[in-house]
């Protein structure tokens, strides 16, 4: 059934808001007529659609950090489960949310475990999460898990905020000058093309070869606003047909590897997504590690959480080595894909019994080294941007110029 949030006042005029499984709005208000209370409004929760505005009732990376850091904050004060739940349903703000939170807490008062209910709501809480909260809950240490998965949300997040905003202004400053070019190409060269073939006719000056190119900017004069759109299209397309490609090619296991293996070999783009996965996979780890998860279920759970395929296979060779006895330090110097001092860092940590700091230290260096390879992409692409914008520019300027200068020195002006 469909859950309802409602207003509602009582005999003494206090207001009440809270949410309620029911299946119409009438037996909301049925209900709350029976325990003596008047409903001001009542508006049925969305856990999922579509609008204009893109798809309702998703669940942001920073309302499940906010709700994790409610949660431990929950569990460690000691307080009742089922009325927390409650209290944090009627705070956080997004419908879906809402409903997960109501069904985990009708799921705990129908005597749940914690990881029973988180489980039943994959699209939410991932395998490692539940896995988590599993070892919580057996260590008798739950609030110290929740208080490391908010720690590990909120990297995973500021990761991808950091890789974000490092590649957006380029982006845009690419946008940006090709918009001016297209502009320029369509709206000045035109009238440039024609002042030169008037001059032509007059005997004056002829066109000049270099600027015959500028045909095609008269003909997307011409055409206006309609050519402006039609090469929009074709970019599109091409880049659409580019992205269905990719993605076709990354839902077979052998597909997925090479794209990930060609990405990794990109220059400077392969070094942020090598240093972006090595941060996943050591964070992750040290995480789990700390949790009390096994050492072959946290690979497990590694191998089915990795971002990249090439990681995938080799966190999977790694997992028979460690199963024959093999230390895990020497499973990662076998894997080429893992750097030496990842490598070195591990196998100390792994012979003092601090595997798991180990880890932890590795993927906040990792994290600053992402950071640092985004960086660097911006700094590189910025004046690369730049002067290619500059040479199209000096290319159509000069074009268009230069023989207007020499028809001025022939004139003596």
């Amino acid at each position: 059934m469909p859950y309802y949030e409602y207003r509602a006042t009582d005999e003494d005029g206090n207001e009440l808001r809270d949410v309620m499984e029911a299946a119409a709005p009438a037996d909301v208000v049925s209900e709350l007529a029976g325990r003596k209370f008047r409903a001001n409004s009542v508006r049925r929760l969305k856990e999922k659609g579509f609008s204009l505005l893109g798809r309702q009732g998703k669940v942001s990376a920073d309302d499940l950090v906010m709700f994790n850091r409610h949660l431990a904050s929950l569990v460690k004060t000691d307080l009742p489960l089922v009325p927390g739940l409650k209290a944090l349903s009627r705070d956080l703000g997004k419908d879906r949310l809402k409903v997960v939170i109501e069904r985990i807490r009708k799921d705990i008062a129908g005597g749940s475990s914690l990881r029973e209910a988180f489980s039943r709501h994959p699209g939410l809480f991932s395998p490692f999460y539940v896995n988590m909260i599993e070892a919580g809950e057996r260590s008798g240490n739950l609030a110290g898990i929740l208080k490391q998965l908010t720690a590990y949300m909120q990297f995973t997040l500021h990761l991808r905020k950091n890789i974000r905003d490092a590649l957006v202004y380029p982006a845009c400053l690419l946008a940006v000058c090709l918009a001016v070019v297209t502009l320029s190409i369509v709206m000045f060269l035109p009238f440039v093309r024609l002042w030169y073939g008037d001059m032509a006719r007059a005997g004056l000056q002829p066109v000049p070869a270099a600027t015959g190119w500028i045909a095609l900017a008269l003909w997307l004069g011409q055409r206006g606003g309609v050519a402006i759109v039609e090469i929009a299209a074709v970019v599109g397309g091409i880049s659409a047909l580019v992205a269905v490609c990719v993605f076709l090619a990354r839902r077979s296991s052998a597909g997925r590897f090479h794209v990930d293996r060609i990405k990794l070999g990109i220059p400077l783009i392969g070094l942020l997504h090598k240093n972006t996965a090595m941060a996943h996979f050591c964070r992750t780890f040290g995480t789990l590690l700390t949790g009390g998860i096994p050492v072959m279920q946290a690979l497990d759970l590694l191998q089915a959480a990795s971002p990249n395929a090439v990681l995938m296979q080799s966190i999977r060779d790694m997992k028979s080595q460690v199963s024959e006895g093999e230390p895990i330090a020497d499973a990662l110097s076998a894997r080429s894909i893992f750097p030496q001092t990842l490598v070195w860092i591990a196998s100390v940590g792994e012979k003092r019994g601090t595997l798991d700091e180990a880890f932890l230290d590795l993927g906040e260096h990792y994290e600053k080294e992402a950071a640092r390879s985004a960086q660097m992409i911006q700094r590189v692409l910025e004046p690369i941007i730049v002067v290619v914008m500059a040479l199209i520019v000096l290319a159509a300027v000069g074009g268009v110029f230069i023989p207007l200068l020499r028809m001025a020195g022939m004139m003596g002006w």
